[in-house]
């Protein structure tokens, strides 16, 4: 038990995960550094008083590390994991294989990962429980590249569970599947920096842009339910739920934030405690 503990701890903090996760992190903050400048880069936030920018650093130090997982295991007593096992093990229908070709069968396993994560991101807002998980993300009450890592752990742990079940119908091939995770990786990233773009027609009518992601995070209730889209618009088009944004000064965060107050624990823990208030009924 004690030999397979530690073989677990070595994989987690393995090396070359460590080298690749870290390179993401730096590539896309030098990027934003580059696009806008030090006064407004996330790099120089960094450095600043800002609490809700600490939040964020200390949520990319855990996910650089890959000890994001390991917490989000642990506070999730693994029940998410041991379902998302079970649901591979009795489902696993490999159904995009069977797609001959390639560049459409890469197509369609694209569409339903973006399509997974929609519904997912949709019931994040709208399943209460969920969303007192997820409001600690919308608590960032300024935007920062590493704000994309700022997601509780118990979160992480159900979401990994949702976007489980459309790779245990589908399957992917392990190379299609990696590339699919990069690009989301690499966007989410970017939508969460501090660079201004709407993307013209391409962020109306095909990728979510910065602008319309911070719309968002708006504190303000014409914004609310709005925007779910993690890298695609055509799902916030299908259902109603797009909004294109202005040339307008945002406020983010959530109303009455009671977030960036109390330190990173007690954050952490607030929000599990109106999770499992909400799921009790209790809130």
């Amino acid at each position: 038990m004690l030999e397979r503990a530690i073989e677990f701890l070595k994989t987690i903090l393995n090396q070359g995960n460590l080298a690749i996760n870290l390179g993401i992190v730096i590539v896309c903050l030098a990027s934003e550094l580059i696009v806008i400048g030090w006064k407004k880069s996330s790099f120089k936030a960094i450095f600043g008083k800002d609490k809700s920018v600490k939040t964020d650093l200390i949520m990319t130090a855990l996910a650089v590390f890959n000890l994001t997982n390991l917490i989000s295991l642990i506070l999730s007593f693994g029940l998410f994991q041991v379902v998302s096992k079970l649901i591979f093990d009795n489902t696993n229908l490999q159904l995009a294989l069977k797609i001959d070709n390639l560049y459409l069968q890469f197509f369609i396993l694209y569409l339903i990962s973006d399509f997974s994560n929609y519904v997912g991101h949709w019931m994040m807002h709208n399943v209460k429980p969920l969303w007192r998980l997820h409001e600690f993300h919308h608590s960032a009450s300024s935007f920062s590249v590493m704000t994309r890592y700022r997601l509780h752990f118990v979160e992480i742990a159900v979401g990994k569970l949702i976007n489980a079940i459309p790779y245990a119908v589908f399957g992917a091939p392990l190379l299609t599947f990696f590339i699919i995770t990069w690009i989301e990786e690499f966007h989410q990233l970017f939508i969460h920096s501090r660079v201004k773009a709407n993307f013209g027609w391409l962020g109306r009518n095909l990728f979510i842009s910065p602008d319309a992601h911070k719309l968002h995070h708006s504190v303000s209730k014409h914004h609310y339910g709005r925007n779910y889209g993690v890298t695609l618009v055509i799902w916030d088009r299908i259902f109603g739920t797009f909004k294109s944004p202005v040339n307008e000064t945002l406020d983010l965060g959530i109303p009455d934030n009671p977030y960036n107050k109390n330190g990173f624990l007690g954050d952490v823990w607030y929000s599990m405690k109106k999770a499992y208030a909400s799921l009790m009924r209790k809130n």
